[in-house]
Order: structure tokens, then sequence, then C-alpha cells
């Protein structure tokens, strides 16, 4: 019982570093709320590394990542009729996002990847929440940045979201 309270609080931790982190990133790239995006971003920081062991079968860096995010971005400007580069003549200038809330807010993607999550989590019951089980989580979302990014890069979802609970169960 007691490993197993542990274990609640370490993913609690986990949650809250995420979270606190998604919200930075968000933030810093001019974005109000994050999204499932930022959450996969926050993934990288965590200390158990798992989501960066994850991105290396596919020869993807955190910097890759970041940058795809950004095409989709920018081509859901351009279905719109909307060229990114009037929008900010000097991306510099752009100063991030800064709010204090009382409660967390997020876009509803979060709350898609959290119910996810939720799921993976439960399936490897044993396993602490980790970077892993985030991408396996992120890999199973059907719609949003995220789904057409993987797409967009040539990574079967399907396969993104294997490599990732086999990460998450090897941390048992």
């Amino acid at each position: 019982m007691l490993k197993a309270m542990r274990r609640r609080f370490k993913d609690m931790r986990t949650i809250s570093q995420l979270s606190v982190g998604a919200e930075k990133i968000a933030h810093e790239s001019g974005d109000d709320k994050p999204g499932a995006e930022h959450f996969m971003l926050a993934a990288f920081d965590l200390s158990d590394g798992s989501a960066k062991r994850v991105f290396e079968h596919f020869d993807v860096d955190r910097d890759t990542l970041v940058s795809a995010i950004d095409t989709q971005y920018e081509q859901g400007l351009r279905h719109i009729g909307i060229e990114p580069d009037q929008l900010s003549t000097d991306a510099t200038a752009v100063e991030p996002v800064r709010h204090r809330r009382l409660s967390y807010q997020a876009q509803p993607s979060v709350t898609t990847l959290f119910k996810q999550l939720y799921a993976e989590h439960q399936t490897l019951r044993s396993a602490p929440l980790s970077g892993a089980l985030v991408v396996a989580a992120v890999a199973k979302l059907e719609h949003g940045v995220t789904s057409r990014m993987f797409r967009d890069m040539g990574i079967c979802r399907e396969q993104l979201g294997v490599l990732a609970e086999a990460e998450a169960a090897s941390a048992r």
C-alpha cells in the first residue's frame, strides 16, 4: 500500500511538471492555452527521458517536433487565407503570453489527451507515469495538430504508440 501511495504522489508530481511545462511552452510560442502538442513537448523535459527515447526510433528530436508543429500552425493560417509572415514582421518582438489564473485552462485537445493518458496508465498499471505514456496517449489522438503533424512527417501513429507503450512498460 505504501508503494502504491508513493507511486501516486510521483505521478501527481509528473502531472504537475507536465502541466507547468506545457503552459510555459505554449506561452513562449504565443499561445494562450496549452494543447496536446505542448504536453508532448513537455514530456521531453521529464527526467525519465522516455519520450526522447521513443522519438529516437524515428530519428526525430525535440527541435524537429517544434518545427513540425510550427508548420502545422502555418498551414492552418494559409488554409484560411492568411500568410504567416503577414502577422508579424519581427518574430523577436512578440512577447510571450502571461496569465495568472486560479484554475488551469487548456485547449480542448488536452481533455482528450488526459482521458487517453488515463486509459494508457490503467493498461500499464504498474508502470509509472512517464514521458513515453504521454507520447502513447498523443499517438492515439485522431484529430488535431499532432495527428496531422505525424501524418506529414511520415510517422505511423500506431507504430509510435506501440513503441511508446513498450518504452513505458520497460520502466516497471
